[in-house]
């Protein structure tokens, strides 16, 4: 009887916060310019230290990781890769260092800062303003960032 309870916890999911699942960025205002990006499917999926970001237009599709960790109200964002380097089996990763790719998460609302404490060398923090079941505002000094749950 006492087996079946452990097997029966252990089955159980891992215990998520309200930060893990997808969000669907609707809004970016960025130096007082409020721009409507619902149309451009761009997503971050959250899964406890991963994000996912996916951005599907008619011409191509976008797909990026990072790491993540949250503090109280703030989140940080860092290693960020491309998909094709994550999904590799070895440690080489080629981590965001050009041009082209920083240029890309823009589309998602990242405008990223040098950060010397992670591997990719380049990072974010935001100011978590509101995190609920539904709504999700991040914001930085420059711009902020409005999700809906999806």
């Amino acid at each position: 009887m006492l087996l079946l309870h452990f097997i029966g916890v252990s089955c159980d999911k891992l215990p998520e916060n309200d930060l893990d699942g997808m969000w669907q960025l609707l809004t970016i205002e960025k130096d007082g310019t409020t721009t409507d990006v619902k149309g451009n499917r761009a997503y971050w999926s959250f899964r406890r230290e991963i994000l996912q970001l996916n951005y599907k237009s008619e011409s191509y599709k976008l797909k990026f990781y990072s790491h993540n960790s949250m503090e109280s109200s703030k989140l940080h964002l860092y290693d960020f890769c491309t998909a094709s380097a994550y999904e590799k089996e070895t440690d080489d990763n080629e981590w965001l260092t050009n041009e082209k790719d920083l240029k890309d998460l823009n589309l998602f609302g990242l405008y990223l800062e040098e950060d010397n404490s992670s591997k990719s060398k380049y990072g974010v923090k935001f100011d978590i303003i509101k995190l609920n079941s539904s709504t999700l505002i991040l914001s930085t000094q420059n711009e902020k960032l409005t999700f809906r749950k999806f």
